[in-house]
């Protein structure tokens, strides 16, 4: 909690200005002793809180323009270069490995596997025996690809697919000429040329909003929230009906390179050459109900949330 509160002091007092002196940043991922990494331009660079440091000066990775960073417990990096590459990076012993000579635009992890998504296919690393399979091959495009704890998903020219193990099942066949996508406990959340859509794993229902006609920067945030940009206007859904909760989060439009929610709920913002928190109107007000099964909709301009404890309205910044 002190290194978040300290990220926090640093980059309210440098908003709107250069918190660092890095280009191009473009991801970021959160390990689990909270501090914060960077894909930038030449390398990836942590921040405790107070300090950034080149990952690059301390250990055998490329100083060379990366172009994805995630973390998967209980201590590795995985990181992709812009020209080609895959490295492994512990940030416990601080070893670095290359795993895959691959030219990456994304990566995604789960608790068994590296997925690694190229131009025309998806390659699967099994991070136990690091042996590779190829679920999706031979697409004409591949727009992203996002994992939960267990599977993963992927969104191609000819549709949205989940990946479990090296298998691929086809969700929605809808041809794609725009799109991303988020994995969530439950699912799926992927914006489709105009229209968003939250997809259950377990039950295999699609929810459709057709009022969300422009979508980047999808990013989940416990329990059932979900943050995107429309036309540099960040907003704030819920996952389960689709329902738009906050439009104009942050003080102005702006174009953003990713969001980023660090496991504090706050939300960040990056640019080419900022990384900053949005506006204090971000909160998350917590209920503490044991649920396992629960529904979020909006009535009457009021949010019902439906558990196994019983149904509670939230008004306010209050539940009842």
């Amino acid at each position: 909690m002190k290194k978040l509160l300290l990220l926090l002091l640093f980059m309210l007092s440098s908003f709107y200005c250069f918190a660092f002196n890095m280009q191009h940043l473009n991801a970021a991922a959160q390990d689990n002793n909270k501090n914060i990494y960077f894909s930038s331009h030449d390398g990836v660079y942590r921040f405790d809180g107070s300090h950034y440091l080149n990952l690059s000066s301390i250990s055998a990775l490329p100083k060379r323009w990366t172009s994805d960073v995630v973390f998967q417990s209980p201590g590795y990096l995985y990181i992709a270069y812009k020209d080609k590459d895959v490295w492994q990076f512990d940030i416990h012993t601080l070893e670095a490995t290359k795993l895959s000579d691959i030219t990456a635009s994304k990566l995604a992890a789960n608790n068994t596997h590296l997925f690694i998504l190229g131009r025309e296919q998806l390659t699967l690393l099994n991070l136990k025996t690091l042996e590779t399979t190829h679920p999706l091959s031979k697409k004409a495009k591949m727009f992203d690809v996002s994992a939960s704890a267990n599977h993963g998903y992927v969104m191609a020219n000819d549709g949205v697919y989940v990946i479990n193990e090296s298998s691929a099942r086809l969700i929605d066949g809808t041809s794609v000429s725009k799109g991303e996508l988020v994995a969530t406990p439950y699912g799926v959340v992927y914006f489709l040329n105009d229209h968003m859509t939250s997809y259950s794993y377990l039950n295999d229902v699609k929810i459709v909003n057709d009022e969300i006609t422009s979508a980047r920067h999808l990013r989940f945030s416990p329990p059932y929230f979900l943050y995107y940009v429309d036309r540099g206007s960040i907003n704030q859904a819920e996952i389960t009906q689709l329902s738009v909760l906050q439009k104009g989060i942050n003080p102005r439009p702006q174009a953003y390179k990713d969001l980023f929610v660090d496991d504090e709920q706050n939300l960040w913002t990056l640019d080419v050459n900022n990384f900053e928190v949005v506006s204090s109107k971000v909160r998350l007000d917590r209920l503490s109900v044991a649920s396992i099964y629960n529904v979020i909709t909006t009535v009457n301009n009021k949010t019902w949330i439906v558990t196994d404890e019983g149904l509670y309205t939230y008004e306010d910044g209050q539940y009842s």
